[in-house]
């Protein structure tokens, strides 16, 4: 579909082609910095590494926005906070 839940949805199913036993959290609705956006985390292999993904789709006035964090599974409680202000920090100009 042509709106946020579309793009966000498109983007996922492409990742997760990519990764082996890839598994989904919920997709969040709220708004980041005044953008409708969506957040989700995703685990999963790839090239014999477990990852982990937070990631942030915004729809801005003009254009769509996805912001991917990652690190690797074994360090996500390390990292998870910080990848999630990463995901709340963008902002359009």
């Amino acid at each position: 579909g042509n709106n946020i839940d579309g793009y966000s949805q498109l983007i996922l199913d492409v990742l997760k082609d990519g990764l082996t036993n890839p598994t989904q959290s919920e997709l969040i609705k709220t708004n980041i910095n005044q953008m409708p956006a969506r957040i989700t985390t995703v685990n999963g292999n790839v090239e014999g590494f477990d990852v982990f993904y937070t990631i942030g789709f915004y729809e801005g006035k003009s254009r769509y926005y996805q912001v991917f964090t990652w690190t690797l599974s074994d360090k996500e409680d390390d990292y998870k906070d910080q990848m999630e202000k990463i995901i709340f920090s963008l902002r359009e100009l």
